[in-house]
């Protein structure tokens, strides 16, 4: 039978109990490092950053020849102001307000209803006490593919109409925000599609960031456009 020094126990033990102190104090540093959020705060909108270049996809990938991208924005100008934020100072008509005045009441601009605040790491989720519903469509699937946060809660079920069944999709849409003590950032993703070669075209700016597979989702023939931005809230 093999034994064992108690120096050598010891040894062990302390090396495991420094092991744990280590990660109980890397624990409690990172604890101390998360901003504590006071009730109430009140941000106001301030700035919009954009972070990323103007990305095309198709069907069969991202293309990054520049003159690609410069000749079709140019062919689809009139929405590009709205695809293409520009970093600056938001305009004072354009201001909103978020108002996190509990952890069970937020109010975000002119939306009547309130939001519940959950805490992700360094992202407040505002979560809204209603369900909303969409038609679960090429546009709806496409949405949900290039988006990074995905619906809270969804649940499809068909529904009869005169020319056949449809999907629908409850779901609970949230918005998302880094945060510190004093300030909000909400990532906003822009989007220009066009179908069937450019006879058609969809384009939006909402909060959300950017999932680069998403793509995969597009229809053949059809083009996406994205770029991501950052929208300043301040206290």
């Amino acid at each position: 039978m093999k034994t064992v020094s108690t120096s050598y126990l010891t040894s062990k033990l302390m090396r495991y109990l420094y092991f744990l102190v280590s990660i109980l104090l890397l624990s409690s540093c990172k604890k101390e490092e998360e901003p504590v959020l006071l009730y109430p705060s009140i941000y106001h909108t301030k700035e919009i950053f954009v972070t990323s270049d103007v990305r095309l996809f198709t069907k069969q990938g991202e293309v990054k020849d520049q003159a690609i991208i410069t000749d079709f924005t140019n062919r689809f100008h009139e929405p590009w102001d709205f695809i293409k934020p520009k970093s600056g100072v938001v305009a004072s008509s354009d201001r909103d307000t978020v108002k996190i005045l509990a952890k069970d009441n937020a109010k975000i601009g002119r939306y009547a209803g309130n939001f519940h605040v959950e805490f992700h790491d360094n992202m407040i989720y505002f979560v809204p006490q209603d369900t909303a519903r969409f038609e679960v469509d090429y546009m709806y699937e496409l949405m949900l593919a290039i988006q990074k946060y995905k619906p809270l809660y969804e649940n499809r079920f068909p529904v009869s109409t005169s020319s056949g069944y449809k999907t629908i999709a409850q779901s609970v849409v949230g918005s998302y925000a880094k945060y510190t003590s004093s300030q909000l950032t909400f990532p906003m993703l822009s989007f220009l599609l066009t179908q069937r070669g450019g006879y058609s075209y969809y384009s939006i700016r909402y909060n959300n960031s950017f999932d680069p597979t998403g793509y995969k989702a597009l229809n053949t023939g059809d083009t996406l456009v994205v770029q991501e931005s950052e929208l300043i809230y301040e206290k």
